[in-house]
């Protein structure tokens, strides 16, 4: 019999009961998907595809641009380059999901990239991937 929930004000402490057996007990976090500088098994464990040089990121830097479904299976949507929202979100999407350098290659500008870098929002094992090979990177995104 599956319970029944009043979405309100308690809600967060109804759905406490629900999770998986294997995750945590107690409350659920306030924001996100978890608490700060927790990282999810999953995305410890996915690998990152990471290219060998920023300069051979020549992806588009204009226009729109739609991906491809292995990157964003989500609803149908063409990212307006010229529109910065549209663009970090597309550059977020291509390094969390990209399987190999040619998705990369295909899709992001390296300039680009590193104008974002401080402000996209991607798994810390990602992120630190990306800085490992590109130490540049993390410069910048201290500088921010």
């Amino acid at each position: 019999m599956a319970a029944e929930f009043a979405w309100g004000s308690d809600a967060r402490s109804q759905l406490a009961h629900c999770r998986a057996p294997h995750l945590p007990r107690g409350p659920l976090p306030e924001a996100g998907i978890g608490h700060p500088g927790e990282v999810s098994r999953y995305a410890e464990a996915k690998p990152y595809a990471v290219p060998d040089t920023l300069s051979e990121l020549t992806g588009p830097v204009h226009g729109l641009v739609q991906l491809p479904r292995h990157l964003d299976w989500g609803p149908e949507y063409a990212y307006d380059l010229d529109d910065d929202a549209d663009l970090a979100v597309m550059y977020e999407r291509v390094v969390r999901e990209a399987q190999s350098a040619v998705d990369l290659r295909d899709h992001l500008d390296g300039a680009t990239l590193q104008r974002l870098w401080p402000h996209l929002i991607i798994p810390a094992p990602a992120r630190a991937r990306w800085e490992q090979r590109f130490p540049q990177l993390r410069r910048q995104a201290t500088a921010a």
